[in-house]
């Protein structure tokens, strides 16, 4: 029922659906995934977090997807860490690049860690999977700016002017 509700937009349905279902039974896989998809929406990240960490924890291979919503949660919590392991595990699950926005994600992850090559190497990668995509452009300019700090040149440029996104 709460995939059913999820579906019509019946969000408060569906989120009681799925906590009913783990009140019989909290070894519902589905259940979680679809309270961290609803929570997600909402950008309850503390939320998305928690039932991204129990799903995982009990099989982290049932659903891919949950790693990067965990990723997308730590991410925006500031847990950069936490973020970037996740991230990568959802990439190597992604064999197809069926979610080719976890490179941004992982890019944007990289770059407030500093890690300014790498982020932009992420963002790249992207754009070889999405030559197309409709934010190109503005995804070159953040490579060539991450590019340049990496290098060693326009450190303040980069803390003034990048505002990751939330995911």
């Amino acid at each position: 029922m709460g995939v059913l509700h999820e579906e019509q937009l019946q969000l408060d349905e569906a989120f009681a659906d799925y906590s009913q279902a783990l009140g019989v039974d909290s070894k519902v896989l589905a259940a979680y995934l679809g309270l961290a998809r609803i929570a997600f929406q909402d950008q309850k990240w503390q939320d998305v977090g928690r039932f991204t960490d129990q799903l995982l924890k009990l099989n982290p291979f049932a659903y891919p997807a949950a790693h990067l919503y965990n990723a997308a949660a730590n991410f925006n919590l500031g847990n950069f860490a936490a973020a970037e392991k996740s991230t990568r595990r959802f990439q190597s699950l992604d064999k197809e690049h069926e979610r080719p926005q976890v490179y941004l994600l992982l890019g944007d992850i990289l770059a407030s860690e500093h890690k300014c090559l790498g982020a932009a190497e992420q963002k790249r990668i992207f754009l070889t999977i999405v030559p197309n995509a409709y934010d190109a452009s503005n995804i070159k300019e953040q490579i060539r700016i991450l590019e340049d700090l990496g290098k060693g040149h326009g450190d303040d440029h980069m803390r003034r002017n990048h505002k990751p996104e939330a995911y």
